[in-house]
């Protein structure tokens, strides 16, 4: 491997990681300075802060999934490839949430529907990345234990029909599981980073 790939290894890695640690803080910023959205009303009381901040967390974790999909391409890694591509596909559907005008329950529900949607891709890719070997187990695993609460999310408000507090503790648990994983993600493809320069940096020896 000579000085550009090398190069270009570092960049796409750094690009991957750091989108990964800049999606994080978004979520837990939210919750420090946002107001508390209030879905009894019509039309709901959704802030500002919470839809930019998480526009911005998304648009971070949409990078980070895209670099890392192009990088694994690449090695020829094409299954953890895909996973990583179909999860930048899924958070760009919920990405859209962000952006549509919530001026009446019907919206709201519209919303939800488009989020139920996205699980579809959400899902697979999930497991698709579990199958990635160069992330440890327990991190595979906890990225698969991050979609079973927007699974009973999903269902909860199918059965009730309408947003409470439930539903929003329970989307609260999915996020503090998705972003943990997310920042894992971050480290360890640093970390996979460094191995493989230390094994290019033995065979030039």
């Amino acid at each position: 491997m000579n000085r550009s790939e090398i190069k270009k290894l570092k960049q796409v890695s750094w690009i991957a990681a750091g989108s990964f640690f800049g999606s994080v803080p978004c979520f837990p910023l939210t919750l420090l300075f946002s107001p508390i959205p209030d879905f009894t009303q019509d039309p709901p009381t959704i802030p500002q802060t919470m839809l930019t901040l998480g526009q911005i967390g998304t648009a971070f974790l949409i990078l980070g999934c895209v670099a890392l999909g192009i990088k694994l391409a690449d090695e020829k890694k094409i299954i953890h490839s895909i996973g990583f591509t179909m999860m930048s596909v899924a958070q760009g559907v919920i990405f859209v949430l962000y952006l549509i005008s919530y001026n009446g329950h019907e919206k709201l529900e519209e919303a939800y529907r488009i989020f139920s949607a996205s699980l579809y891709l959400l899902i697979p890719s999930m497991i698709l990345i579990a199958i990635y070997s160069e992330f440890p187990l327990w991190l595979r695993l906890l990225g698969l234990a991050g979609c079973i609460p927007y699974i009973v999310e999903n269902i909860t408000f199918s059965v009730t029909g309408s947003f409470n507090q439930t539903i929003m503790t329970i989307d609260g648990i999915g996020n503090i599981l998705m972003n943990l994983t997310v920042l894992c993600w971050g480290i360890f493809v640093l970390r996979n980073m460094k191995k493989e320069l230390n094994e290019l940096n033995s065979k030039q020896k």
